[in-house]
């Protein structure tokens, strides 16, 4: 049994910023331009916090199902450190956290989830798995820091393979975060 702080996204819905095709990374895979899909304040994650900066997280979304956007090593998502200072950004924008919640299982999360209209996901010390643990490795061999875990049904613009949870990692001393998503 563990309390986790939920996730709590702006209005009650997770606003998508738009930022400017140029200035989203490409899919290795298909080299078309990712989509942005999500962005999270600065404080959530040590790696963000470190750094001064907001986490945003892109996927491939130009032939869903084409690309491998669910894998953290494929190349079709992203998970970078914002080019601005979290100081300067709009707060409003960036899903932050609100109170916490004891959770037991996935299915714990999911009620919690369904209860809750600006709740989008949980953070905390270890994440809720649909399926088995895919808590990725960083390019130093060290197992990456769970930074939150999101539920597609919190927006309409996500796809995490149908009802799937995205999770986002991140390691300070490589300076690096990975996105990956169950269904």
């Amino acid at each position: 049994m563990k309390n986790y702080p939920l996730l709590k996204s702006p209005e009650g819905s997770i606003k998508l910023l738009h930022h400017s095709h140029s200035d989203c990374p490409s899919c290795s895979e298909c080299e078309g331009k990712m989509t942005h899909i999500l962005s999270i304040d600065g404080s959530l994650s040590s790696l963000a916090k470190t750094e001064g900066r907001n986490l945003e997280i892109y996927q491939c979304c130009n032939n869903p199902g084409m690309c491998d956007d669910w894998d953290p090593a494929s190349g079709a998502n992203a998970c970078l450190l914002s080019s601005e200072t979290s100081l300067n950004s709009k707060t409003e924008d960036y899903i932050t956290c609100d109170n916490t919640k004891l959770i037991e299982s996935f299915e714990d999360f999911c009620e919690t989830m369904e209860s809750n209209d600006s709740c989008v996901g949980v953070t905390g010390d270890e994440p809720i798995w649909m399926q088995d643990d895919e808590t990725p490795n960083c390019s130093c061999n060290k197992k990456m820091t769970f930074v939150g875990q999101i539920e597609e049904a919190a927006s309409d613009d996500f796809n995490f393979g149908g009802d799937g949870c995205a999770y986002i990692f991140d390691c300070v001393s490589c300076k690096k975060a990975k996105f990956l998503w169950q269904c």
